[in-house]
């Protein structure tokens, strides 16, 4: 009996939008399982089969970078330790990289995201700060 495991590659391995024999399958199956969740803002249930979706085959849907920046927003906002936090948003930018990487051909909406992207996290990090300033008695 042949196994099809040794012939599965990833999306992201081979250049494919979804990745070869089990690989595809995974992939597509994630997709379809965490789009319904993210569409019902239920991220938390959503975010490890976008994960997956995300690691696994990054060029095979825009949904994967739609839904992904609300998922990121949710943990970034879930989250409670700073230093977690602003990992959350570095993850948050590369999922924009990834998405000029895989989907650049909507250049403008792009652009415009990122920079309106890029004024919330800023405004965010000096909220943190100011924050972390009043609770050290540095400013009053």
């Amino acid at each position: 009996m042949m196994s099809f495991g040794a012939y599965a590659q990833k999306g992201v391995d081979t250049g494919t939008p979804f990745g070869s024999g089990e690989d595809s399958v995974r992939c597509i199956t994630n997709i379809s399982l965490f789009v319904p969740y993210a569409k019902a803002g239920n991220f938390k249930d959503a975010y490890e089969f976008w994960y997956q979706a995300y690691t696994e085959c990054p060029g095979a849907h825009k949904d994967i970078y739609l839904y992904g920046v609300r998922i990121m927003d949710w943990k970034i906002n879930t989250e409670k330790d700073p230093a977690k936090k602003a990992a959350l948003i570095d993850d948050l930018m590369k999922v924009y990289d990834t998405r000029v990487k895989y989907f650049g051909n909507d250049r403008m909406e792009r652009i415009g995201l990122l920079l309106v992207r890029l004024l919330i996290i800023s405004a965010l990090r000096e909220i943190m700060q100011t924050r972390k300033c009043i609770m050290l008695g540095w400013v009053k």
